[in-house]
């Protein structure tokens, strides 16, 4: 790490090349460290609760989920960040890699159709699992803003990226997303509805009154 050599007739203390390789690594290191959030959460993966750690600072959303000054919103609620969370959760589960992802059309049935890939019969269940709930949520969606999840949550692109690649306007991404995040939201947690909430039971004028 340091080394000790003869200066003009002194002797002189100096770090070696191992020994800046070493700081330098030291450094980044702190650095990923200070920039790094781990947070505990419980997350509903299927029919259980699974305690997870993660950085979320990693994920795109966690920019648009942050308020920055007094008195100012997050861009996203708190449903909506868990909802991209999750899917990036199950996403990570399913160890949806690039060999993978780059034939999976989130348009079409994982056990099946043109763009889908059936999965290997070795596959873990906690695997299988994870891809069937990540195609429910893409099917939820719907084809026009699946895309958008599956690159911010998943594949952690940012905003000007995706509208870069998409050729969308300036910072239109961002509310493409949060359309899709209220929908993925609403998939993971349905509003509670009555059974007869639905239908129309009959129509009438405001002074209609029922007989008895």
């Amino acid at each position: 790490m340091i080394a000790v050599r003869d200066s003009n007739g002194a002797q002189e203390i100096f770090i070696t090349a191992l020994g800046r390789k070493h700081v330098t690594r030291k450094r980044e290191g702190d650095f990923a460290a200070q920039h790094n959030e781990m947070q505990t959460d419980q997350i509903s993966l299927g029919d259980c609760l699974q305690t997870v750690r993660r950085n979320i600072n990693e994920s795109p959303l966690s920019a648009l989920y942050r308020a920055y000054g007094t008195g100012k919103k997050s861009w996203l609620s708190s449903g909506e960040f868990d909802a991209g969370e999750r899917l990036r959760m199950d996403f990570e589960y399913a160890q949806m890699g690039p060999k993978i992802t780059a034939s999976w059309d989130p348009t079409s049935h994982l056990n099946g159709g043109k763009g889908g890939r059936r999965p290997a019969a070795n596959h873990s269940e906690r695997t299988m699992g994870a891809r069937a709930r990540i195609q429910r949520a893409i099917d939820a969606v719907g084809p026009e803003l699946s895309g958008v999840l599956l690159d911010v949550c998943c594949f952690l692109k940012g905003m000007e990226d995706v509208e870069r690649e998409r050729q969308w306007p300036r910072r239109s991404a961002k509310l493409m997303l949060k359309v899709a995040l209220s929908m993925l939201e609403r998939h993971y947690h349905p509003p509670a509805t009555g059974a007869y909430s639905a239908k129309i039971r009959h129509w009438g004028h405001a002074d209609f009154r029922p007989e008895m």
